[in-house]
């Protein structure tokens, strides 16, 4: 009888802890960004949906042209976007969630797309990427930051940065609701 109360005393010890340590109901999930998103803000159309300089009349950001649409989707622990463009067709990224580069095409001016390094993490709500871009005829490859985030206000921000430069360009994005 002493082995049997003991056995679930130390059972019921082990429960408490590994359920200590799981994460709680109540816990905050990184956002959901999966979905159509246009762009645009919550609060109004296009101009307000871009901010920052963009490229640069000096060619220091060299990101290409902006997306109007962005289909998202995630498999696991892989992100993928569709960016849709208005004068040309789509271009896919992908992105891997565990900080693992990855291969990809970046788009960059005049509407090419170059071979790109992509390497991603989630920091707080927050997809940080470090991205390299490998363009025919540069000998050094450009590096770019990247955050993509949720405003408070539901609006998906793409923040993107030419390392060594004080250029960025923030694009927003609302939802589609269907």
């Amino acid at each position: 009888m002493r082995r049997i109360l003991c056995s679930i005393a130390i059972l019921g010890s082990v429960s408490v802890l590994n359920a200590w340590q799981q994460p709680s109901v109540n816990a905050i999930a990184p956002p959901d960004v999966s979905g159509t998103w246009t762009l645009g803000t919550a609060s109004g159309p296009t101009p307000a949906s871009i901010e920052g300089r963009g490229n640069s009349p000096d060619g220091q950001l060299l990101v290409g042209v902006t997306p109007i649409k962005l289909v998202i989707s995630r498999d696991g622990n892989k992100l993928r976007i569709e960016q849709h463009f208005q004068l040309f067709a789509m271009h896919v990224l992908e992105y891997v969630l565990n900080g693992q580069p990855v291969k990809s095409q970046f788009v960059a001016p005049p509407r090419d797309a170059a071979p790109s390094e992509v390497t991603s993490k989630r920091e707080d709500n927050k997809l940080v990427s470090s991205i390299n871009v490998f363009v025919p005829g540069e000998s050094e490859p450009r590096h770019y930051a990247e955050t993509i985030s949720v405003h408070d206000n539901g609006d998906l921000a793409v923040r993107i940065q030419r390392v060594g430069s004080a250029d960025s360009r923030t694009l927003l994005y609302r939802r589609e609701v269907k």
